[in-house]
């Protein structure tokens, strides 16, 4: 797949933007990621020939952490915690309402790709759980009702 002029564009002037840092991957991947909602390999093909670097390791670096992925995400990407505090504390029960509410299961997408929903492993909010993110705005403190009323939130929401 060839990449279009928008995106030669965009990926050139986040080269540049970066082009000061010293290992510069993690700020591109992030920028991929808030642009793209995902880390496309022609995205990251593209980069390592800009910055003479080996496929491998941009790819490396997107694969290994959370917060990247690799297949296409909703508008809204909840993440609700399910380390063991948050656990302990009913987090599961506000995953399982979630998916009822949403038609999808942990790790999907809805069809009209507005959401998409992750149990994750931790989210460093354990003095506030259980703990969700939408996207970067976290909630605390959460159970089963608080949660789907942020759903109904955003589920009224139109942006477009």
């Amino acid at each position: 797949m060839a990449l279009s002029t928008e995106d030669r564009e965009f990926l050139d002037a986040v080269l540049k933007e970066s082009s000061s840092l010293e290992s510069p991957i993690l700020f591109l991947l992030h920028r991929l990621q808030e642009r793209y909602r995902m880390i496309d390999s022609e995205h990251v093909k593209y980069l390592s020939q800009k910055l003479n670097r080996p496929f491998s390791e941009l790819y490396s670096a997107a694969t290994f952490y959370d917060e990247f992925t690799l297949e296409a995400q909703g508008e809204y990407v909840i993440r609700v915690c399910r380390g063991i505090t948050c656990h302990s504390k009913g987090s599961l029960k506000i995953l399982t309402a979630l998916e009822k509410k949403l038609g999808i299961r942990d790790g999907e997408t809805t069809k009209d790709g507005r959401f998409t929903l992750h149990g994750s492993s931790c989210i460093g909010q354990c003095d506030g759980g259980p703990a969700m993110m939408v996207n970067e705005d976290v909630y605390r403190n959460l159970d089963e009702g608080k949660a789907l009323d942020i759903l109904d939130g955003l589920l009224e929401r139109r942006d477009d």
